[in-house]
This record gives structure tokens, sequence and C-alpha cells, in this order.
């Protein structure tokens, strides 16, 4: 007699406003607006078949201002001019680390990849003169190499010169008393 009605998941208007919510918060993460600029195309999004009026309310503005002549907008929740706000950023911007903070994994490794490749090429210019220190370093060994090769070579020399006299002089003397 009855038939099963197609399972469409039937929610409090609480819930749908809840979700709707999440999907807003979660897809603005991580976006950094830094002209906050109204138009008249901004109209609220109705997609949700919330019949509560208090919501509506609650949320978004009644009235859009009169006069929009693609200029800033104060920031309500700060109460900051964006002037101010922006040197308050660069502010904050130096006390923070680099990967410190709420980035996302992309940002995140977006700025490591930047950081490698600012390396890379600070790294490649210092190479050449890193070349050019090398190999005068090791111009310089081998001049102390030499000077010691050398050095080595005259004590042996005198060695074998004092050892040959020695021989010859032991020699001298055991001549003579094998003759006498």
């Amino acid at each position: 007699m009855f038939r099963n009605q197609p399972a469409i998941p039937t929610a409090p208007p609480d819930v749908l406003r809840a979700k709707r919510l999440q999907r807003e918060i979660e897809s603005s993460v991580a976006v950094l607006s830094m002209d906050a600029t109204i138009s008249m195309d901004d109209e609220p999004d109705n997609s949700d078949d919330c019949s509560n009026d208090t919501f509506q309310s609650a949320t978004m503005p009644s009235q859009l201002p009169t006069q929009l002549d693609d200029r800033r907008v104060e920031v309500g929740r700060t109460g900051l001019q964006p002037s101010e706000l922006q040197t308050l950023s660069d502010k904050l911007k130096h006390k923070q680390s680099d990967t410190g903070g709420l980035l996302s994994y992309t940002a995140k490794k977006r700025r490591s990849i930047d950081k490698y490749i600012e390396g890379a090429s600070e790294s490649d210019a210092k190479a050449s003169s890193d070349m050019m220190t090398f190999l005068m370093v090791m111009s310089e060994r081998d001049a102390l190499r030499e000077e010691r090769v050398e050095k080595a070579d005259r004590d042996r020399e005198a060695r074998e010169a004092r050892r040959d006299e020695l021989q010859f002089l032991l020699g001298k003397s055991f001549g003579k008393n094998e003759s006498s």
C-alpha cells in the first residue's frame, strides 16, 4: 500500500544552518582577502531551504550600502581601517615563523619550495666564487707540499752524507787497526 519514499534526509533548520555555516567556513579557510570590496552582484546565497527568518537577519546584513564606489569597506569585527590592518599585518609577519600559523599543507610546501629555489640560486652564485677559492687553496696546498718534499729531500741527503762520512771514518779507523 505505502511505497517507500526515497532516502532524503530531513533535518531540522538548526542542523541545516550549521551545515551551511560549516561549508562556508571550510570554503574560506586559508584565504586572505586583502581588498574588501562589495559590489552589486553580491547577493546572499539562498540555496538552502531554511525558512527561519531569524537566521537570515542574524547572519546576512539586511541592507547593502548604497554608495559602492569600488572602495574599501571598514572591517566590522575589528573596527580598524584597512590601512591599520595592513600595518598590523606587516608587523606580525616579521614575528611569525615562515611555516607557522594556520597555513595549509600546500602553502607550507610552496614556501619550502620557494626557499629551496632561493637557496639554489644563491648557492649557484656562490659556487663560482667557491670554485675559485677552492682552486686557490689547492694551489697553496700544492706549494706547501712541494716545500715539505724539498725539505725532506734535503734532510735525507744530509743524513746520507753524515752516514757516508761516518762509515768512511769508521772504515779508516778499522783499516789502521788491522794493518798494525
